[in-house]
């Protein structure tokens, strides 16, 4: 009796482990919503439609001030992906707000929308060409 007992427990512990994945759940433990997420590279011609299109979209520039001081796609904001506060100026932003991001050839948009989306903004957009293709 005690053997079927340890025989039993053993594979209820099986099938407990075994509905894991990885540490990941299909809800995040912290109650938001990431089913609506959207994250994606785009064109400079996706692009301008989406700036058309979309109300209430930001802009964020993440180059740096030289970069910068070469042109902006209008009405951006700017914030320097390498400097030292770029992850909590970024924070401050309205993370349900879509946001376009660019940088001179998007490498470094790139890695701001991996930061951007670990902070929880839910739709995300990289210039995938950069701010070269934009001029």
């Amino acid at each position: 009796m005690k053997f079927n007992f340890t025989i039993l427990l053993f594979i209820v512990s099986l099938i407990a482990c075994g509905n894991k994945t990885n540490g990941q759940t299909s809800a995040p433990q912290d109650g938001t919503d990431q089913t609506k997420l959207v994250s994606k590279d785009i064109n400079t011609e996706d692009a301008k439609k989406l700036i058309a299109t979309t109300k209430d979209l930001v802009i964020l520039d993440v180059r740096t001030a030289e970069e910068v001081s070469q042109g902006v796609i209008p009405n951006a904001k700017v914030i320097d992906v390498n400097g030292p506060d770029f992850e909590k100026m970024v924070a401050m932003m309205d993370k349900t707000k879509p946001t376009l991001v660019y940088c001179k050839a998007g490498g470094r948009s790139k890695r701001a929308c991996d930061t951007m989306t670990k902070l929880g903004f839910k739709e995300l957009y990289n210039l995938e060409d950069g701010y070269d293709s934009w001029k």
